[in-house]
């Protein structure tokens, strides 16, 4: 059975058609997708549909809070964006997968690597 499940390939398994932001997504529509999808994390594409980076509820959140308790700025929906804009706290160094990579080289490096839930 494990050896049937190791020629599982990524593309099998995967979601399709996943919400995506642009670079040029604003960090509040952002949280604001996030509040009406009930969702934790996004990739952002560039404008030739490559995937640049990924941004989480957490890392919004994180900015918000900083910016609200350590930097004492006052936020506004209008001011939001401008004070932190979405590549800043974008995660930009994504681990990925090809969807010909099998589910054991997807699980080497889900156990290699950090990931936030």
């Amino acid at each position: 059975m494990e050896n049937d499940l190791l020629k599982v390939k990524a593309g099998q398994v995967m979601t399709k058609n996943v919400s995506a932001a642009s670079l040029r997504s604003k960090t509040s529509e952002i949280a604001i997708f996030f509040a009406e999808k009930k969702i934790n994390h996004i990739p952002v594409l560039n404008d030739q549909q490559k995937l640049v980076g990924i941004v989480s509820i957490k890392d919004v959140m994180r900015d918000i809070l900083v910016k609200l308790f350590n930097d004492g700025a006052s936020l506004s929906a209008e001011n939001i964006d401008t004070l932190i804009p979405l590549q800043s706290i974008m995660t930009s160094e994504v681990v990925s997968v090809d969807i010909n990579d099998s589910i054991d080289h997807c699980k080497r490096l889900l156990s290699k690597n950090e990931f936030q839930t």
